[in-house]
C-alpha cells in the first residue's frame, strides 16, 4: 500500500511535468481491478487528490472519477467476469478516455488503445505468475 502510494506520488509529478501518458490512471485501474474494495477505495481517492494536487488542477475531481470508475466495476464484477482480455481491454481505455474528455475536454484514442494493450500486457503478465505460483505449490506442497 505505501509503494502503491509513492508509485502514485511519483508517477503524478512525471506526469504533470512530462509524461504524456495518462500513468496514473492506469495504476488506479489496476489497483481496482487486483485489491479487495475496502483498501482500494480509500487509495483510489488519495490517488485523484494527489493527481489534482501536482496539476495544479481542482481538489477532488479526478478522485470522483476515478471512483466513479470504481463503482462501475465493482457492479460489472459482480456479475461478470473481470479478467476477460476484451473486458481489460475495453475498460481501461474507456476509462482513460473518460478521465482524459472530463478533465482535459479532449478526446484521447491513441494514448486509450495504448494504454489498454498494456493492460493486456500486464493481465497476461499476471496469469502467467498465478500458473508459476500453483505449480510450485503442486510440486512443493504449500
Amino acid at each position: 500500500m505505501i509503494i502503491f502510494f509513492i508509485l502514485i506520488i511519483l508517477f503524478s509529478f512525471l506526469q504533470a511535468t512530462f509524461l504524456p501518458i495518462d500513468v496514473v490512471t492506469w495504476l488506479v485501474l489496476w489497483v481496482l481491478l487486483v485489491w479487495p474494495e475496502k483498501k482500494a477505495w480509500i487509495m483510489v481517492l488519495l490517488a485523484g487528490l494527489v493527481a489534482d494536487l501536482t496539476a495544479g488542477r481542482e481538489l477532488g475531481w479526478t478522485g470522483m472519477i476515478y471512483l466513479l470508475i470504481g463503482l462501475l466495476l465493482y457492479v460489472y464484477r459482480r456479475k461478470y467476469m473481470a479478467f476477460h482480455p476484451v473486458f481489460i481491454w475495453v475498460f481501461i481505455s474507456g476509462s482513460v478516455l473518460l478521465v482524459n474528455f472530463v478533465i482535459q475536454g479532449r478526446w484521447a484514442w491513441i494514448q486509450a488503445g495504448l494504454v489498454g494493450l498494456t493492460g493486456l500486457l500486464m493481465r497476461n503478465w499476471m496469469m502467467d505468475r498465478q500458473k508459476e505460483s500453483r505449480q510450485l505449490k503442486l510440486e512443493y506442497g504449500r
